[in-house]
């Protein structure tokens, strides 16, 4: 992975800690960072996708997009959902409403590229 990937992914987390940072006791950050990510991509789809696309079959900035904040998301989510499982401090509905919500981003975004077939992080019980 580059490191301008990670620098960004790197921003949009940051950006996101400003309105609440991660914590042992709800799983809200992660369900916001996760509807701030598919605004960037939508962005990146609509706005820069257009004038970036000229060889749409050797560059998808929206599936590129997709697929490299997924991978970093991916990451730091299992870590907090480790943690979750372990303390049990989280809510259950918000616990289930990100799980439904991971899931639909991956569906909606993800699923179709052929290296993130079966990637769909894992929510420990």
């Amino acid at each position: 992975m580059l490191q301008e990937d990670r620098s960004t992914y790197q921003l949009l987390f940051d950006s996101c800690c400003e309105q609440g940072a991660p914590s042992s006791e709800s799983v809200r950050f992660w369900f916001d960072f996760l509807d701030y990510m598919m605004r960037v991509i939508e962005d990146d789809r609509t706005v820069y996708g257009p004038s970036l696309n000229q060889f749409p079959q050797e560059l998808n900035v929206g599936n590129l997009s997709a697929g490299t904040l997924w991978t970093l998301y991916k990451m730091d989510l299992k870590m907090a959902l480790e943690e979750h499982a372990t303390t049990k401090k989280c809510p259950t509905p918000e616990y289930m409403n990100l799980y439904f919500k991971v899931k639909g981003f991956y569906f909606k975004y993800v699923s179709e590229l052929p290296q993130y077939k079966q990637s769909i992080p894992e929510f420990p019980a």
